[in-house]
């Protein structure tokens, strides 16, 4: 019997059944509650919570048993806990599983189970609390499903990554001439094996270094002057120029330097490929003597000579003793 008091307008509980409280927290819980028979399984007393979600009535709860709605795939694990319950070994246990429901669908619980025997006392009933999480592990799917695709995207990518890299490799390693990459404090980043031998260094030595590593000082000053430039201007630029290399010769390289962009657009280095034309300068040279030399001889002969071209016969050449003759100077 409840008996209420109000003094000085406070109302004080003083008593209230057991049962009904018991009750009272059975049916009101936000959580499925269920009373279940140990031995068999049975349901015998079910909360609203717990019929809503297995989506079968009081009455059609208490007529089946737990291992009768549970999914075959976690049903041994339960039974395997029930079993160390049982015997002692633990007080509770909680675990993931699947009901099936009365429309066939799958929800997924977080039960939890606790005995209603006393230690040493044989097992009559336990209590069942279990909690909706269809929602969580749907969730919780969807994300393993899309890092999943992430992961082959990454992997995917990863690998197309890598094959530009082994190409780029190849390109850079099977080309004779000097490739490299700078950061924008002039360090190396990239130094192939060309490079490497017109320096008489190693690719892993230049690595990290700055010019001033493998060349003399006013040389080493000079490339850093003409990098920084071509980073601040921020364009390609293809010129010639001059080194002392490690077999202490003098050689002339055709160099392209420009600037290398990160994805914001700002610079991030500077890239550099150079072609030793030392031999193609000395045979140039040679030809501007040699012709010279040639055109000394002819315009000091003292008799005419001229060269016309075979299909309109145009003059292309005529020396000062032809020019002398005919009163036309070789222009016109």
């Amino acid at each position: 019997k409840d008996e209420i008091h109000t003094r000085h307008g406070v109302t004080d509980t003083v008593l209230v059944q057991p049962e009904q409280l018991f009750r009272a927290i059975f049916e009101q819980a936000a959580v499925g509650v269920a009373l279940i028979e140990t031995a068999t399984g049975r349901f015998v007393r079910v909360n609203q919570r717990y019929c809503e979600i297995v989506g079968l009535s009081a009455g059609d709860m208490t007529a089946t048993t737990f291992m009768a709605i549970t999914h075959p795939d976690d049903l041994q694990v339960d039974l395997n806990n029930m079993e160390a319950l049982k015997a002692g070994r633990i007080r509770k246990f909680s675990m993931e599983k699947r009901y099936f429901r009365s429309d066939g669908s799958i929800v997924w619980v977080d039960l939890t189970v606790s005995p209603l025997w006393e230690a040493g006392e044989q097992p009559n009933c336990h209590v069942a609390v279990v909690q909706d999480i269809t929602t969580r592990k749907q969730t919780e799917r969807s994300l393993a499903e899309l890092n999943a695709t992430l992961e082959g995207q990454v992997f995917q990518r990863t690998r197309e990554l890598e094959e530009s890299r082994q190409q780029l490799q190849a390109v850079v390693e099977g080309t004779s001439d000097a490739v490299f990459l700078k950061d924008p404090q002039g360090q190396y980043l990239l130094f192939n094996n060309a490079a490497g031998r017109f320096v008489g260094k190693r690719p892993d030595e230049v690595l990290g270094k700055d010019d001033r590593f493998i060349f003399p000082p006013g040389d080493a000053q000079t490339l850093m002057e003409i990098d920084r430039q071509t980073m601040d201007g921020g364009k390609t630029l293809t010129y010639e120029e001059t080194l002392r290399t490690a077999d202490g010769i003098e050689r002339t390289f055709l160099s392209t330097k420009g600037p290398v962009f990160d994805a914001q657009g700002h610079i991030a280095g500077l890239f550099g490929i150079s072609r030793d034309i030392t031999e193609r300068k000395r045979m140039e040279d040679r030809l501007r003597r040699s012709e010279a030399f040639t055109t000394s001889i002819v315009n000091n002969l003292p008799l005419m000579v001229f060269i016309k071209d075979a299909e309109n016969l145009r003059f292309l050449r005529l020396n000062k003793a032809g020019e002398q003759l005919l009163g036309y100077s070789e222009r016109e």
